[in-house]
């Protein structure tokens, strides 16, 4: 089968070695088609960091490890199904490129929606902001165990105006002229609707199931930068408050119940420290009674940044932090698990130090979950990419345990594949965790195979 890069090809040479079910699948998009060929698989569990050892009799059974099921990659040339024609420079503007930005379970079991970044070249491109629905099957044991079908392109759209990802469309009082946009989460409500979090207001909008914007979530004022600029350094320089350039609303989650939503930052705003601080904001709407209150992450060191948030209960939640490298110079690519319970509400503070908080000031708790350069999963090689960004639950898995679904953002690069890593956390890991609810509404129809 013919390959799209050195890193794939670099998968390819590994098969041979592999036959039995103790495998992953890998799927690789060639001129437009899926294949499947398998990759090694590392079924070795990583410890648990709250397991316990029952050695002595009268002790509690240890809970049962975080193991990996399989990986899915898919490759760097697949189109999308938006039907468009045109190139962006040397990038068509159908490539099915940075969509592990985000991933977000629907009514539909194994049907998710990921969601593509602002597209190629940081900025510099036309390109029509778009989420995708997608099948992704997990099957522990058998020779594929993670398998993935494109099933739909959908556009974005804010009345007339087109959302795209180029830095230059400012905010414009013309109707019909194009706004820029930085997707980088999603999640569905209850009824249906899609919350997308962007990074350039940044803003929290709300779209229906055909990508036609209904409204938006009302995002705290400190958090927009008060001078917009074509480039980035430019805005930088220009502003004393707001969010990063290019690290605004990078996660987002929304409570199993469907009743409040969850944005995290990546990086400080820049009052609060910017890129030298570790004091990032997240911010909680209640979409029942319209509060708005905003927590504190304290990143491990001020080089990390926040990818994606995920609800684990009411109050609990998964978070991806990492460090920006990639295959074996990566460091830090880990996830937390945070509570909300006892974190103080910071709305009221303008200004948080770079670091240590205010007296007073409790910021979210937080634990490690999972690591995933941890070496007994067998994932931290040369190919492993350094943009790691969607989280999301998937069905329960036929022994019980939990399936927690992580994907990397490739930033449209013409050699790097997309990977999807397919996890079973064991129930007792996560008490108190809810599935997410989803209400009667109407679902689009999937298209067959």
């Amino acid at each position: 089968m013919g390959m799209t890069s050195a890193r794939q090809h670099r998968h390819r040479n590994t098969c041979g070695s592999i036959g039995s079910a103790a495998a992953s699948a890998a799927i690789l998009a060639v001129g437009g088609w899926l294949s499947t060929f398998v990759l090694p698989a590392h079924h070795a569990a990583a410890q648990n960091p709250e397991a316990r050892s029952a050695e002595r009799p009268g002790q509690t059974a240890p809970v049962e490890p975080i193991r990996l099921i399989g990986t899915a990659v898919i490759g760097a040339q697949m189109l999308d199904k938006s039907g468009l024609s045109d190139m962006l420079g040397p990038t068509p503007h159908a490539r099915f490129g940075g969509w592990g930005s985000a991933m977000a379970q629907t009514a539909e079991p194994g049907i998710y929606l990921v969601l593509a970044d602002r597209g190629p070249r940081d900025g510099a491109a036309d390109y029509l902001c778009r989420w995708h629905r997608v099948r992704i099957e997990v099957e522990p044991g058998s020779q594929s165990p993670v398998r993935f079908d494109l099933l739909e392109t959908v556009m974005m759209r804010d009345g007339r105006r087109a959302l795209i990802g180029s830095e230059r469309a400012l905010p414009s009082d013309d109707p019909a002229a194009p706004l820029r946009f930085d997707p980088e989460g999603v999640r569905v409500t209850p009824t249906g609707e899609v919350l997308v979090s962007e990074e350039y207001g940044p803003w929290v909008f709300r779209f229906d199931a055909q990508g036609r914007k209904t409204g938006e979530l009302p995002v705290p004022e400190k958090f927009k930068i008060p001078s917009p600029r074509p480039l980035a350094a430019d805005e930088l320089r220009e502003n004393t408050r707001g969010r990063v350039p290019n690290r605004g609303l990078e996660g987002l989650a929304i409570t199993p119940d469907g009743t409040q939503a969850v944005a995290i930052l990546q990086s400080p705003l820049i009052q609060d420290g910017g890129r030298e601080g570790e004091n990032v904001r997240l911010v909680v709407w209640d979409l029942k009674a319209g509060g708005v209150r905003e927590h504190v992450y304290v990143l491990d060191s001020p080089s990390l940044g926040l990818n994606e948030i995920l609800a684990i209960s009411a109050t609990q939640f998964l978070v991806i932090e990492r460090d920006g490298r990639e295959g074996r110079r990566a460091r830090v690519k880990k996830i937390t698990r945070i509570d909300l319970d006892g974190a103080t509400d910071v709305s009221a503070i303008e200004a948080l130090p770079r670091q240590g908080l205010p007296e007073g000031v409790r910021a979210v708790g937080k634990s490690p979950f999972l690591d995933l350069l941890n070496p007994d999963f067998g994932l931290a090689d040369d190919s492993f990419p350094g943009k790691v960004e969607a989280l999301c639950w998937g069905p329960d898995l036929p022994d019980g345990s939990r399936l927690l679904l992580i994907a990397s953002d490739n930033d449209f690069k013409d050699d790097e594949p997309s990977f999807i890593w397919a996890f079973s956390i064991p129930a007792a890991m996560l008490p108190g965790f809810q599935h997410q609810q989803f209400g009667a509404h109407r679902t689009l129809p999937i298209p067959s195979r």
